[in-house]
């Protein structure tokens, strides 16, 4: 028996540096969807966004679009709402 925490595989940025760097890399990578690409000001957005809804930074990328004012499509606002606690 160990008596120390489980490693953690969360690898989200804690901070507005890892944020900034994070989103720089995704943005070049040719990994981040097509409003995304070369953009890391609108990723950095999009995954701020949706930690603040309890998305992971890839989920974020994937469902919020950052064209002016970012929105979140409807099944992914489905899905957040029914994760919140009531009140």
């Amino acid at each position: 028996m160990h008596d120390h925490e489980p490693e953690s595989r969360d690898l989200s940025p804690r901070t507005y540096g890892e944020l900034i760097e994070f989103a720089t890399y995704v943005a070049n990578s040719g990994l981040a969807p097509k409003d995304h690409r070369g953009k890391p000001e609108a990723c950095a957005v999009a995954m701020q966004w949706g930690n603040e809804l309890g998305l992971k930074p890839v989920q974020s990328l994937q469902n919020i679009a950052v064209i002016g004012k970012p929105r979140l499509p409807r099944l992914s606002r489905r899905s957040t709402t029914q994760r919140m606690p009531m009140p």
